[in-house]
Parts: C-alpha cells; sequence; structure tokens
C-alpha cells in the first residue's frame, strides 16, 4: 500500500515506439537541491508488429523538491542488430 501523505509515487515513462521494451530506474539521487532519477532505457526489436508504452513506478519519501529525470538507452545484449 501507499502511503500518499508520506510518499510520492514516481512515473517513469520510455515513450510509445515499437523498439522500447523496458524502463528501469537505477537511482534516484538528492543533486543541486533536486531530486534526480536516473532511469535505462532497454531497447530491442519488435517480434511483431506492434506498439509499446514501457514504463515503471518508483515510491519514494514524500518531498517538496522538484524532481529531474535522466535518461540512459542501451540495446539488449541478445539482440542481433
Amino acid at each position: 500500500l501507499i502511503d500518499f501523505d508520506k510518499q510520492t509515487m514516481i512515473a517513469v515513462f520510455a515513450g510509445g515506439s515499437c523498439v522500447a521494451t523496458k524502463v528501469d530506474v537505477k537511482t534516484i539521487l538528492l543533486e543541486s537541491n533536486k531530486i534526480v532519477v536516473h532511469s535505462f532505457v532497454i531497447v530491442s526489436g519488435c517480434a511483431l508488429p506492434s506498439f509499446s508504452y514501457p514504463f515503471t513506478l518508483v515510491a519514494i519519501d514524500k518531498t517538496s523538491l522538484p524532481i529531474e529525470f535522466a535518461f540512459e538507452s542501451a540495446k539488449h545484449p541478445n539482440e542481433p542488430f
């Protein structure tokens, strides 16, 4: 259960794509009076014609600081292309 009086939910979206298949949060850090969410997007090919909207949700302690998102992207190591 999420206690919204004590926690904030952060949603991280990789965007709509045929190739972005997974997004993970690597770290959530306090940097220069802001919360920075570092995310990693796994990119791989589509097995079938489809469109995905990868996302993940993370709960953090409630804060009034601004939240900034930083993304990295990488090809899935098992993909041939």
